[in-house]
């Protein structure tokens, strides 16, 4: 059999073949043979919790005023008393969303146009980006007008309710907490007006706070109208009243006031705006024990001389629950 010659092939055969050796040469590289470390070598896959943990923190001094203007370094983060490195730090004026949860019951009568003319300044003391709700109570909890940006309508809504029955105080902050998740902004908030104690709800004042400290994203604030009660006079049944409101205030890092007045009641209403506007933003991301456990929150000042003598405090929620495996 006739052996075949490259010489043979010519030059054109000779070069086409010579392009295409080289051009699957190029496209298949040669593959050094991968061995499978033994199992004693192979790396272990480590599951973290990695969720950035946001807190929105109010600064006051000894008057109860907001400080901005502070940074990152002014602050000292712990979580179960072990120090947090503050991954993030804003003073961002964000948007947030308000449900307005507004009592109606019959020992309203004598000041409830009042009052809810005071709570418009909440609503006034906004910025138009930012959303309500108004959610009113008695015996029964009714979803008055739903979140809009429209300060005509909310204006409109909050006139010529009727003041009648009993107080489910606790029934209507629960459902403005399952309400206030469908708002738009990230930031929510809740601000509940009362003149009385709770004598009509289902469930108790300790399920309640139970749910607050579990759902982290909210802060309440509570405006307590005592004036006009027939019972205000009663110190040892008001105090107990204005405690149980303050429990529920702090533990999301809001605030509870008590007025005496119609004035004090309008300034109240709009330092809650002033508030939500004037806030620090930090986040850390924790490395709880992921067993459901309670991890309390605190929030130190370190400052230089001048502003510690103005007798600042930091105002965070107090705590939460770490998730569970």
């Amino acid at each position: 059999m006739r052996k075949a010659s490259i010489s043979a092939w010519g030059p054109k055969k000779l070069g086409l073949a010579l392009a295409t050796f080289l051009l699957i040469a190029e496209q298949s590289p040669a593959q050094a043979p991968q061995s499978t470390p033994p199992p004693s070598e192979q790396r272990s896959t480590i599951k973290v919790n990695v969720d950035l943990k946001t807190l929105y923190v109010t600064v006051t001094d000894r008057s109860g005023r907001s400080l901005t203007g502070l940074r990152a370094e002014n602050f000292r983060l712990y979580d179960n008393e072990i120090e947090q490195l503050i991954a993030h730090f804003t003073t961002e004026d964000v948007p947030f969303t308000m449900g307005m949860v507004l009592d109606r019951s019959g020992s309203m009568l004598p000041v409830i146009d009042e009052v809810y003319l005071a709570v418009f300044h909440t609503v006034r003391a906004s910025k138009d980006v930012d959303e309500f709700s108004i959610l009113t109570f008695n015996d029964r909890v009714e979803l008055r007008q739903d979140f809009s940006t429209d300060r005509e309508l909310l204006k409109k809504r909050l006139k010529r309710v009727r003041a009648e029955g009993g107080t489910a105080l606790y029934d209507a902050v629960l459902t403005a907490l399952d309400h206030v998740q469908k708002g738009s902004r990230e930031k929510k908030a809740l601000l509940v007006v009362t003149d009385g104690d709770d004598n009509k709800s289902e469930h108790s004042f300790r399920e309640l706070l139970d749910r607050v400290r579990q759902q982290e994203d909210v802060t309440i604030y509570v405006i307590g109208f005592f004036g006009s009660a027939p019972w205000s006079d009663f110190r040892i049944y008001k105090d107990s009243l204005q405690a149980r409101l303050t429990e529920l205030a702090t533990a999301t890092g809001g605030r509870a006031y008590f007025p005496r007045t119609m004035e004090e009641c309008d300034r109240a209403c709009i330092a809650i705006a002033e508030e939500l506007r004037q806030q620090y933003v930090l986040g850390y991301y924790p490395r709880p024990r992921l067993d459901g456990s309670w991890h309390k929150i605190q929030v130190q000042l370190q400052l230089p001389a001048e502003l510690a003598a103005n007798g600042l405090t930091a105002r965070t929620r107090v705590g939460y629950f770490a998730p569970k495996e």
